[in-house]
């Protein structure tokens, strides 16, 4: 048998900082709305703010890192529209569907990827090297999407891929 053994450890530092996600499971309540509040298809609800928090550490001096992240309809992952889709089933309600907003405006949503380029994937910031921590802001809200709306349970669900570049 051969052995390669080294006199002493190598150390690995990152150049660029990196991040890791310190809220990975995200659950946003709902304020309960009337049917009769929307008004036609594509009438909102107020927005419901929330934020996804990253842990950022390393890098050398001076250096920063592009973040990026994309959305995934969990219910419908082909989905590449603003309006995330509406866990089914007994009970749920119709009409309604959720969606996710940056800065006020709606995303859009694309496949599970952390890809440059990926569809719908979005510019979060440019983190330097000392930022400890990093909040996303957030908001999400409902979205009419057919006549009429129908009560019963809004469930939506997403995920989110991080890409650091």
């Amino acid at each position: 048998m051969n052995a390669i053994s080294w006199g002493t450890p190598i150390s690995i530092t990152p150049t660029i900082p990196t991040c890791t996600v310190s809220t990975p499971s995200i659950t946003v309540p709902l304020n309960n709305m009337l049917s009769s509040s929307f008004k036609g298809v594509g009438s909102v609800s107020a927005t419901q703010n929330f934020q996804i928090g990253l842990s950022c550490a390393g890098g050398s001096s001076g250096t920063s890192t592009n973040t990026y992240i994309t959305f995934t309809d969990n219910n419908q992952p082909g989905n590449t529209s603003t309006t995330l889709t509406l866990a089914g089933g007994t009970g749920a309600a119709t009409g309604l569907g959720l969606q996710i907003l940056n800065n006020g405006t709606p995303i859009g949503y694309g496949p599970d990827s952390n890809a440059p380029g990926n569809t719908n994937q979005w510019k979060v910031a440019n983190i330097a090297q000392g930022v400890s921590s990093y909040l996303i802001p957030l908001g999400v809200r409902y979205i009419q999407t057919s006549s009429p709306v129908t009560p019963g349970t809004v469930t939506g669900r997403a995920t989110f891929t991080m890409s650091y570049q």
